[in-house]
């Protein structure tokens, strides 16, 4: 019997590797029952024997139909743009979609989350990657074509934009899964192929050098607005500075909700190797400092967690994992006194209503919870108070927790 426990444990782990690596759907985490008795027999370690499946999975290679159909479609359509969203591929995708947007003369909308917005690629492609659409795609001309890479956009005005799209605009999307993610119901094509070959195949049938004067009117109107909001809006903007007082390579962890918004709203792209991570989807507010705690054990290196009032209030007790960090760690609090994305709704306009029901005022600061927990506490007054902390924080070996309230967007 206990064989067969052991044989059925290390099936079960198998089992939960291959769909936790996206053998048969998108990759992500997986959840497991195991009903133990009193007192944990079945919970065992399995030998090394047991446990050695290897899971090899192959890229899914674009066929000579997906890459001529992609190809023609950038010949034909001048005025085309380049959406990356939330979860993109890593490794040399940034550079093949990059490669791409310069053969077809579009500019790449990069999500703060896509993996393409931060890194060392932005040297090569750095105007035409943008990432300040959020305030003014109202304002642009209606493209011709949407290329999708990744999942559909956090922001508000992205999706609004994506859904206002006239059903003459081509949008398609490329998807390694095939999973399809079209709530704006705007999809004209979806091409299940490894996107990075994707990118390089097309790029080279469509060539280099193919911009006309009309593709470099069209791509120079895009990075105009992108420069004239940096001019304009920089100045109010805390983000930026923040992420520059962080070590060269590091993790930013971004809880949801107001904080992965204003990541995306303030942040312009940067060569610097940040690795940008959230959950999204059915985690909600649960589980962001243990979330942000694994990624900084797995990869040893520093970690900035950004996160509202009602994140941490919701995953505090996760605080005692940071005691076993390898690399600094250091929280940014924004404590708005509950709720503050709420504000951005039209309810915020009625009161009393609005307050007691959406906004959850607590009324807290949270020193005494760093202290218990063992971390280093600044409060801050200004943007500038906040640089100089997680600046010095970041040169120390204890965790630290900065709080402090944030302004309005500007």
């Amino acid at each position: 019997a206990l064989r067969n426990r052991i044989e059925y444990g290390a099936y079960l782990a198998g089992r939960a590797l291959a769909a936790a690596r996206g053998f048969h759907a998108p990759p992500g985490p997986v959840h497991i029952n195991l009903p133990f008795r009193k007192p944990l027999e079945a919970a065992l370690p399995l030998p090394a024997e047991e446990s050695g499946t290897v899971f090899l999975r192959g890229a899914l290679h674009p066929t000579r139909e997906q890459v001529h159909l992609l190809a023609d479609i950038i010949r034909r359509k001048r005025c085309g743009v380049i959406l990356c969203g939330p979860r993109c591929p890593g490794g040399e995708f940034p550079q093949a979609v990059g490669a791409l947007a310069q053969a077809a003369g579009y500019p790449i909308l990069a999500e703060a989350l896509s993996g393409v917005r931060f890194g060392a690629h932005i040297r090569a492609f750095g105007r035409r990657i943008l990432g300040g659409y959020e305030h003014y795609l109202p304002e642009m001309p209606t493209p011709q074509v949407v290329l999708r890479f990744g999942a559909l956009p956090v922001g508000k005005a992205a999706l609004t934009w994506l859904n206002g799209l006239p059903d003459s605009t081509q949008v398609v999307h490329v998807s390694a899964s095939g999973t399809w993610q079209d709530e704006t119901h705007r999809l004209h094509a979806l091409l299940r192929a490894e996107p990075q070959a994707l990118c390089r195949a097309v790029q080279a049938e469509v060539g280099a050098g193919r911009e006309t004067v009309r593709r470099e009117e069209w791509l120079h109107a895009w990075q105009a607005r992108e420069d004239a909001l940096w001019r304009t809006r920089r100045e109010g903007y805390w983000l930026p500075a923040l992420l520059e007082a962080l070590p060269r390579s590091a993790n930013v962890f971004v809880a949801s909700s107001l904080a992965v918004r204003l990541l995306g709203e303030q942040t312009p792209p940067l060569e610097r190797p940040l690795r940008v991570f959230a959950n999204r989807g059915l985690s909600g507010i649960d589980g962001t400092i243990a979330s942000a705690a694994g990624v900084a054990a797995a990869s040893g290196l520093p970690t900035l967690l950004l996160i509202g009032d009602l994140a941490f209030l919701h995953d505090m007790n996760s605080l005692h994992l940071l005691r076993h960090a390898a690399a600094p760690f250091v929280i940014v609090l924004l404590n708005n006194n509950g709720g503050g994305i709420f504000h951005r709704l039209p309810i915020a306009r009625f009161e009393p209503p609005f307050t007691e029901l959406f906004l959850m005022p607590h009324g807290m600061t949270f020193g005494h919870t760093a202290r218990q927990f063992g971390l280093d506490y600044t409060q801050c007054a200004a943007a500038a108070d906040l640089q100089r902390a997680a600046s010095e924080a970041f040169r120390q070996p204890r965790p630290a927790l900065l709080e402090w309230n944030t302004p309005k967007s500007p």
